[in-house]
């Protein structure tokens, strides 16, 4: 055991073999040029083609089909539709509105529901056993 440590710092540099991998890394490199190239050239004819307009549409298309893909699009200006989504909720959480018209459930504004809780408190319910609940004016 004793035998195989270091008797000198240089020990080490003489066991790895430089040449090697000087070798492998530019070949690394010499190879990743070639690859980078080997690219760009495709790239070339590719984009004068796209940009000549033979480009045949696809044949996964219907006859007479837009090549419009199908509902949702992308949004173009999120923060747009964001600011409109978000004053139709405003709107529809500041007013008086119906949830149910033929079982009689209306919306009321938010601020509207916060002052009836704190004047009179929350309702109580009474538990049916079946998942349900009743409200004291059901029951009488």
């Amino acid at each position: 055991m004793a035998d195989q440590l270091p008797r000198s710092p240089d020990q080490f540099d003489r066991e790895l073999n430089f040449g090697w991998i000087n070798k492998f890394m530019i070949g690394l490199v010499v190879l990743t040029l070639v690859a980078f190239l080997g690219i760009w050239q495709l790239t070339g004819p590719l984009k004068s083609y796209l940009a000549s307009g033979d480009a045949e549409d696809s044949p996964l298309l219907e006859p007479g089909q837009t090549a419009l893909p199908p509902e949702p699009h992308l949004q173009i200006e999120s923060y747009a539709d964001w600011a409109e989504m978000q004053t139709a909720q405003d709107l529809e959480l500041a007013s008086y509105g119906w949830v149910e018209e033929r079982e009689g459930r209306v919306r009321i504004p938010v601020q509207e529901a916060m002052d009836q809780i704190a004047t009179h408190g929350l309702p109580s319910f009474e538990a049916t056993g079946d998942g349900s609940l009743l409200t004291p004016e059901a029951t009488n």
